[in-house]
């Protein structure tokens, strides 16, 4: 039987698991615009985001 990709594999380092978490935490991937934002609509967005 093959494993599920997605399931927690023993040689996974502690760095590569907590990204995980911390993925799972802000609900998925964060997709960034493919211009850069300015800083102040950074920290709006982050702001809102409280």
């Amino acid at each position: 039987m093959n494993k599920s990709p997605k399931g927690l594999s023993k040689n996974k380092n502690k760095k590569s698991i907590k990204n995980e978490d911390l993925k799972n935490i802000s609900g998925g991937r964060v997709r960034f615009p493919e211009s850069p934002a300015e800083p102040d609509e950074i920290r709006r967005i982050l702001d809102e985001r409280r």
